[in-house]
């Protein structure tokens, strides 16, 4: 089931700092992240839930020592919905948002999500992070 690519500001971040190191990265990427967006489960991204701190987010591979670290959140009709009452959902304000698992940061006030992939469903995939096995666990 193809879905659409979501990114957070911490992603955007990740990505061009990881792309800045690593100059031959982004046929990678750009290839994972087509793969993610078609097949989440494709077996060529070895994507798996995580556990421990990150519970609740999926990794995948995007070459030999680089990862994706996304979840999967509720679409409808082209707009990401509000946050649950758990705070599970998309956070729009920080005082809604749980802490980023991430980083241990809140998220960003003012969303940075961007639409990587056209489409109106009832899933999308939100990209929180990306960088090294050491980096993103």
């Amino acid at each position: 089931m193809k879905r659409p690519l979501l990114r957070s500001s911490a992603f955007v971040h990740a990505a061009k700092k990881y792309v800045k190191k690593n100059p031959s990265a982004p046929a990678d990427i750009q290839a994972a992240l087509k793969l993610l967006s078609d097949d989440a489960l494709h077996v060529q991204l070895k994507a798996h839930k995580l556990k421990g701190t990150l519970e609740g987010f999926w990794a995948c591979s995007a070459g030999y020592d680089l990862r994706i670290v996304f979840r999967f959140v509720p679409w409808e009709a082209g707009e990401l919905q509000s946050p649950d009452a758990k705070g599970t959902g998309p956070c729009f304000r920080p005082s809604l948002c749980p802490k980023n698992a991430i980083s241990g940061r809140k998220m960003d006030q003012s969303p940075d999500f961007a639409v990587l992939v056209p489409w109106e469903g009832k899933e999308a995939i939100l990209l929180e992070t990306i960088g090294t096995h050491e980096e993103v666990y």
